[in-house]
Parts: structure tokens; C-alpha cells; sequence
């Protein structure tokens, strides 16, 4: 039995496990944002795929790939393909230090002269599971006042929401591998959330508050399944079963608040063919039915 909260479900069956950040694919159906203007989609698609492409090559060097290759091979570029200037100071600086006193974070990425983003790199084939490099990079953006910052090693990038009220663990807003084939589109929507243009307009910031509120309500909405007062709701629908019997059906139950990691597929290609005839998504969303959309799809779009 399942009830519809907008994008949440009430399920009575099924508990969902924990999210270890923000699945790409609820970026995909959330995102109100759109690649730079000056990069297109489909040119964010091309670099990052050349940019994965060698990745195998350089992991059949083993472990003589060094941090400063990975930077210059992998990082710098992947930087440049969401539209950041790498040759303009004021916009990226390498080995930036915000006070003379701090260690130097990779790199600091500015908007009107001030850092909005840092990305700490670490050589291809080091796993960026060592809480100490999490914390690490979490510091560096802290000390600086920076909300964002990023650690990869090329290949995967994990993106965290520095001043979140949290563990450093659980930071972690969400995180991609490029070299995965199958899920490119995904790493081409979360990572240009980091493209200077959507950084500026802070769409990263109102998927984070949206992912954030979702989970207070799964939380609170989770307690209120034990509470006297939702069976002496269920009583006013079910009057003729007592109270104590709710109570009991109720600790038999599993019931548990989830949110769909995958949008509909209708949503995903209509999503796609908007993206592609450069359509205002919203408003296309708004106005569209699943009937255009099936004729957009005997069309050939």
C-alpha cells in the first residue's frame, strides 16, 4: 500500500536504506538548474567523455600516476569544460591559501573575488574514502567561509556541503564517477551544478534545502507512525476496530516515508527533448501531457 506525497511516498511495506548523500538521480529530477550558457549540455558530454576515456590508460600505470598528473590530465580539464576560465586568476587560482597561516587547497574558484568553491585533488587510484581527507578538504573550504568544495581524484568527484550542521561524513551532498558509461548523464547533470554560471545563481544551494527539508519530514513523519495520535486517526477512518488492536497492527507494520531516486521515464525524456530544442523546462513540464509526450516520440524526437 503506498500513498503519494508529491515526490515522497508513504509506504507500509518496503523501508528504505539509509542515502549516503544525494542520489544523481534525484538531481536529475530536481535540478531547477541548467548547464552555463557559454557550455552547452552536449559539449559538457564530449569533454567529460574524452576526459574518461583516460582514465583506463592511466590506471595501467599502476601507482605511478602522481597528484600533479591527475590535476593536469583529469581535474584541470574537467574544471574548464563547466566553464570556469582556468587562465583567468581572478576567477581560478591553483594552491590558493585564504590566510597566509592555512594549507593550500588545489583549487579556489571565485565569483566577483571571492571563493565559492574549492577542489581538493588526490592522485588517480587513491579511494577518497579516508575520513582524514574529508576532513581535510571540509577545513581547507571552512576557514575560508567557502559553502562548497569538492574531492576527486579524476574519476570520481564527491561534493560536500561544508557548513551543514552535521558530521563530516554526512556532508557528503552527492558524488559521480565519470568513467562510468552508463551513468555519464547523470555525472554531466551533478556536475554542472559546480559550472560558474549555476554556481552564481546557487541552484546547488536550493537542491541541497530541498533534499534537507525531504529528509526532516521522512524523519518526523516516520515518528509520527508511533505516535497514540495517528492510531486514533486511523480509528476515525476504521471506527469499528479498538485502539489497542491499531496499536498492534501498527508495530507489526513496516512503514516507512520514501522519496523515488528515479523520476518517471516520460519526465526523463521529456526533460531531454526540452534540454535539446532548448525549451524552458518548467514551463514545459507544466503544459506537456503523457499523450505529447508519446507523440513527440512517434515523431522521432
Amino acid at each position: 500500500m503506498t500513498f503519494w506525497l508529491s515526490r515522497g511516498t508513504i509506504s507500509a511495506a518496503w523501508k528504505p536504506p539509509a542515502q549516503a548523500g544525494v542520489p544523481p538521480e534525484f538531481i536529475a529530477f530536481m535540478s531547477p538548474a541548467t548547464v552555463p550558457p557559454a557550455v552547452s549540455a552536449g559539449q559538457i558530454t564530449i569533454a567529460l567523455r574524452q576526459i574518461a576515456d583516460r582514465i583506463p590508460r592511466l590506471r595501467a600505470q599502476g601507482g605511478r600516476i602522481s597528484e600533479q598528473d591527475t590535476k593536469r590530465i583529469l581535474i584541470t580539464p574537467t574544471v574548464a569544460a563547466l566553464g570556469w576560465d582556468i587562465l583567468d586568476i581572478d576567477e581560478v587560482r591553483n594552491e590558493y591559501r585564504h590566510n597566509t597561516a592555512d594549507n593550500p587547497v588545489d583549487y579556489a574558484l571565485f565569483l566577483n573575488r571571492s571563493p565559492v568553491l574549492f577542489v581538493e585533488a588526490k592522485p588517480l587510484g587513491h579511494a577518497l574514502d579516508d575520513r582524514k581527507w574529508i576532513v581535510q578538504t571540509i577545513n581547507y573550504a571552512n576557514a575560508a567561509g567557502v559553502d562548497w568544495c569538492v574531492l576527486t581524484n579524476g574519476a570520481e568527484w564527491r561534493i560536500y556541503k561544508v557548513h551543514a550542521q552535521v558530521e563530516a561524513d554526512q556532508k557528503l551532498f552527492t558524488a559521480v564517477k565519470i568513467e562510468v558509461p552508463e551513468k555519464l548523464d547523470d555525472a554531466v547533470r551533478v556536475l554542472s551544478l559546480l559550472g560558474r554560471d549555476n554556481m552564481r545563481a546557487r541552484a546547488i544551494d536550493e537542491l541541497w534545502q530541498a533534499w534537507h527539508v525531504d529528509r526532516q519530514v521522512q524523519a518526523a513523519l516516520e515518528q509520527t507512525f508511533q505516535d497514540d495520535a495517528f492510531a486514533a486517526l486511523i480509528r476515525k477512518r476504521v471506527p469499528q476496530l479498538g485502539l489497542a488492536d491499531i496499536r498492534k497492527s501498527l508495530r507489526r507494520a513496516s512503514i516507512a516515508v520514501g522519496y523515488p531516486d528515479k523520476p518517471p521515464m516520460e519526465l526523463r525524456y521529456l526533460r531531454d527533448v526540452a534540454d535539446d530544442q532548448g525549451l524552458d523546462w518548467e514551463y514545459t513540464e507544466k503544459v506537456l501531457s503523457s499523450r505529447d509526450i508519446d507523440e513527440w516520440m512517434r515523431q522521432g524526437w
